[in-house]
């Protein structure tokens, strides 16, 4: 059983769940719990009279014989026996440190595993907090670098891209319609900045991308342009609201839809 100095230089041959119940004094020494050290010294005091109580049980028993010469009964030896445990005490409280110590122990395990929870919820959400701020740079960038247009493509992207990490090393990964990493032609991943130049070459995502020709060229402003595409006032907004134009929005870019919904300010779950 590990006996518990009041007073060390160090740490190191102290067992760990032990290591709590000493405090560090202005002379950088380590210095035992004062209530529990003095009930430690109580206690071996205690386990020294029993020593040598029973030291002199031993030599009472060795003198027997001496004893019967002299008129003295084996009952006798006993009795002295008995008186002198009783005098040295029992185990009891050596019971009640160890009690105290497990005590002790459970009540600093409990505050540490509060502490380590509260550490991991802290890093868990400033995590969370840079994933996010990553994100957005990603997205700003393949914005700026495609001519995009921010309200139209960045709802676009952020449905499509998403935060992995790998062996500790944090890498955005854009999903393609099924849900899967999409995969550029070189076999890698394919990148936020390649994704959105992929958009912009598909003629039906063709309204995130600010136009390359001057402004009044091509179909001439009309609501409805190729298939999926949608040029004139926002069907989702209250003050131009056009339910047959959501519908087949919905239907042929829904992408775009959800774009358009969410700059009218609606919640989207579709």
């Amino acid at each position: 059983m590990f006996e518990f100095d009041a007073e060390v230089d160090t740490l190191e041959g102290v067992p760990e769940e032990y290591r709590g119940l000493y405090s560090e004094t202005d002379e950088g020494k380590f210095q035992l719990d004062e209530a529990l050290a003095r009930r430690l010294s109580g206690g071996a005091n205690a386990a020294k009279a029993l020593r040598d109580e029973r030291a002199n049980v031993s030599n009472l028993k060795r003198q027997l014989q001496a004893f019967k010469a002299l008129g003295e009964t084996p009952e006798a030896v006993q009795e002295r026996i008995d008186e002198a445990e009783a005098k040295a005490g029992n185990s009891a409280d050596r019971e009640e440190i160890e009690a105290a110590i497990q005590r002790r122990f459970e009540a600093k395990e409990k505050t540490l595993n509060n502490q380590i929870a509260e550490l991991k919820e802290e890093l868990q959400g400033t995590r969370e907090e840079s994933d996010r701020e990553f994100l957005g740079r990603e997205i700003a960038d393949a914005i700026s670098t495609t001519n995009a247009i921010p309200t139209a493509l960045r709802p676009i992207l952020r449905e499509r891209i998403r935060i992995t990490r790998e062996d500790g090393q944090r890498s955005v990964v854009v999903l393609d319609d099924e849900g899967q990493p999409a995969i550029g032609a070189n076999g890698e991943n394919l990148s936020v900045k390649a994704y959105a130049e992929k958009l912009r070459a598909n003629e039906d995502y063709g309204f995130a991308f600010k136009a390359s020709t001057p402004s009044g060229a091509g179909t001439g402003g009309g609501q409805k342009g190729p298939r999926g595409r949608h040029t004139g006032p926002n069907p989702f907004d209250p003050k131009t609201r056009n339910l047959t134009e959501q519908g087949r929005l919905r239907k042929e870019n829904p992408d775009r839809a959800r774009a358009l919904a969410r700059e009218a300010g609606l919640e989207v779950n579709w």
